[in-house]
């Protein structure tokens, strides 16, 4: 008989549950392949339907279909919470008038029954114990996480639930589990461990400081904000771009919409390990939809939500009474945490703490659940209550550990005002020339701006480097900010470029055209660098300085017999801005014309349901009418053998007639043969 213990973490939306094995922790799967178990239970006919089977129904039974009920459990009904839930979900939720409690209502079989949330939570515990013992025997402890932010009152409900399903199951929160399933075997160390964990609809921070082998949380931060937001803002940015090409909005079309989500989140996911990714839509408003997006393009348009994060961490990093330089460790957990350039930036931010991803970011608190399962008996997490003066303690701890880096570490916070640009900072205009707008030495913070009239079209990137040589291709590539929210394709525009340094070492980048604020991106600068290294790329500089010179005049003679060829593409430029002008103004024209041709269309297509039935008609008529011929054709028929035995019988007749007419003349004869004879 195998018997296992398991680790369960339940989500709001989904589940993924661990096997302790032999070999360590195994993630179970269902038959289609899928990791993770929809938490939706469906009431119909009398059944109880879970998971896949119920998400495929919910749309048919709607208001029978139980989901997210992480966000009932262990509230009043006159929380704010319930109140917005009761408008987002399809099903029934009422007040309980003796605990006032949210109650869940459900019609089956014509039977009103209703359930508390603790009651469905059960079902869903039993539901999922039936799954995991299709792949072992028997369960031999259960660990089952929750969300960090769960209060008391909360996780109480979850207690009762789990007694309700009849299970002796250890909560652990998200948090804990996510540093548990990469720490479980260096309990020894001491560190300071930030989780970021981001799904589709919530964002939360933790704080985690290990010591003397146990986990406490000693910061948390929670946020409504996660993926959908990052999938609507791609949503948006896509119906610009379609109301650019085509002049109208379709934003109230909610079939063609939920195309276009459903596209978006697979451009999302896809552009996170490729570099461009085609959103195709087929018959959109009439209009087939086709966008070529970019992976450079969508890193610029999350790039302020991303940024948001940035300031999050930097709320739950003050909220622990840590600075960033604490923070030993970055675990990021969650599916919307898959975004490269997402665990870049954060990773930059901090830049001296290690990051893993040899585990799912899906699959972490499972994992860290079903070690915890598998080592039952034995404490984890540090839930004393004594939380101020374990703070207090971390920052005289983060004292020392100052002291500490500031005799070993010349770029220490406290002296970061005497830093110096130790290499100059520039642009490629397009002609691969370095242009630098911050020059080596110059003190940080500081701030400078460049303006230049563009006589060449831009590429669709601008690139940012760091070095000391006059070509850029000398020279280090920093960044790469995407030029396609450009205002226009002229030629001929005024750019400026700003770059502006922060005592944390970050370099913001702002591009404005024709004094319009265009696009700005922030890019974490390294000033760790060797000197050795730093002398050697000015020496560098200075021994190539003439071949350098040489090269930069071939490229500006190139240039000038170019000038003739960059008039001639200007005028074009300028005759296509235009034309693009006169078009949008004839879509705005014909917006009526589509509007008539969609009533023209209505009433053809009304004309043609019309004439159908008539049509339909007509063939019936047809048919009746080739009846009626085929009787009078048989009636003709039998009127022709009829009237060829009356012509028979007429001919009968006459034969019979004439040789009655013999009969009497002869008889007319006898009878004078007879009287002649009679007289004499």
């Amino acid at each position: 008989m195998t018997e296992a213990s398991i680790g369960i973490n339940l989500g709001l939306r989904n589940a993924i549950i661990g096997i302790y094995k032999i070999n360590g922790v195994e993630i179970i799967y269902n038959e289609f392949g899928n990791n993770k178990i929809p938490l939706i239970i469906s009431f119909q006919k009398g059944e109880i339907l879970f998971g896949e089977s119920a998400k495929n129904i919910i749309n048919k039974n709607a208001k029978n279909s139980i989901y997210e009920i992480n966000k009932l459990i262990g509230k009043n009904y006159d929380d704010p919470d319930i109140q917005i839930l009761k408008k987002n979900v399809s099903y029934i939720i009422e007040k309980d008038s003796k605990s006032n409690k949210p109650k869940i209502i459900i019609e089956d079989n014509y039977e009103i029954k209703s359930y508390t949330p603790e009651e469905i939570y059960a079902l869903i515990l039993n539901q999922l114990i039936k799954i995991t013992l299709n792949s072992i025997d028997k369960i031999k402890n259960i660990v089952l996480t929750i969300p960090t932010y769960f209060n008391d009152s909360q996780k109480k409900s979850i207690e009762n639930a789990c007694n309700i399903a009849g299970l002796d199951v250890k909560l652990v929160k998200e948090s804990i589990a996510a540093c548990i399933a990469y720490n479980n075997d260096i309990l020894d160390e001491q560190k300071n461990i930030l989780v970021f964990s981001m799904g589709s609809s919530e964002l939360n921070i933790s704080i985690v400081k290990l010591k003397n082998s146990l986990f406490k949380i000693i910061s948390n931060s929670h946020y409504l904000f996660g993926g959908d937001d990052i999938d609507n803002e791609l949503v948006n940015f896509c119906l610009e771009k379609f109301k650019e090409e085509n002049g109208y909005d379709i934003s109230n079309n909610k079939k063609q919409m939920q195309k276009l989500k459903n596209q978006c989140k697979m451009a999302k996911e896809y552009l996170s390990w490729n570099i461009m990714f085609t959103i195709e839509i087929d018959n959109l408003d009439e209009d087939d939809f086709t966008f070529n997006i970019m992976k450079a393009d969508i890193e610029n348009i999350y790039i302020d939500l991303f940024n948001k994060c940035i300031s999050y961490i930097e709320n739950a990093i003050q909220k622990s009474n840590l600075n960033k330089r604490q923070i030993n460790e970055i675990i990021f957990t969650g599916g919307s945490t898959n975004i490269p350039s997402l665990r870049e930036l954060i990773k930059n931010y901090f830049y001296n703490s290690n990051t893993n991803f040899s585990i799912n970011s899906e699959e972490i608190n499972a994992y860290g659940a079903t070690f915890m399962a598998n080592n039952y008996d034995k404490k984890f997490e540090d839930d004393s209550n004594s939380e101020n003066s374990y703070i207090d303690e971390l920052s005289n701890s983060s004292e020392k550990e100052n002291e500490i880096n500031d005799k070993n570490n010349t770029h220490s916070s406290i002296s970061i005002n005497n830093y110096y640009i130790p290499l100059s900072l520039g642009i490629d205009k397009g002609d691969g020339i370095m242009e630098v707008i911050i020059p080596r030495n110059t003190k940080i913070p500081c701030k400078n701006s460049i303006q230049f009239y563009s006589l060449k079209n831009y590429n669709s990137f601008c690139n940012i480097y760091e070095g000391e040589r006059k070509l850029v291709k000398y020279n280090n590539l920093l960044g790469i900010i995407s030029l396609n929210n450009f205002q226009s394709e002229q030629i001929k525009k005024l750019i400026e470029i700003t770059f502006e340094i922060d005592n944390e070492y970050y370099l913001l980048m702002i591009i404005k055209e024709n004094n319009i604020n265009i696009i700005s991106i922030k890019i974490k600068l390294n000033l760790n660098q060797n000197e050795e290294e730093i002398k050697n790329k000015i020496n560098e500089a200075k021994e190539n300085e003439k071949n350098d010179e040489k090269e930069i005049e071939k490229l500006l003679k190139e240039m000038d017999d170019n000038e003739e060829y960059n008039k001639l593409l200007l005028k074009l430029k300028n005759e296509i801005e235009e034309l693009k002008k006169e078009n949008f103004n004839l879509k705005n024209i014909n917006l009526k014309n589509i509007e008539e041709i969609k009533n023209q269309k209505n009433r053809l297509d009304k004309y043609e349901k019309e004439n159908t039935i008539t049509s339909n008609e007509l063939s019936t008529y047809k048919s009746k009418i080739k009846n009626i011929t085929d009787e009078m054709n048989n009636y003709e028929i039998e009127r022709k053998k009829i009237q060829t035995k009356l012509d028979n019988y007429e001919k009968e007749k006459k034969v019979l007639q004439e040789q009655l007419n013999n009969s009497k003349i002869e008889n007319k004869n006898f009878q004078s043969q007879l009287n002649s004879t009679n007289y004499k």
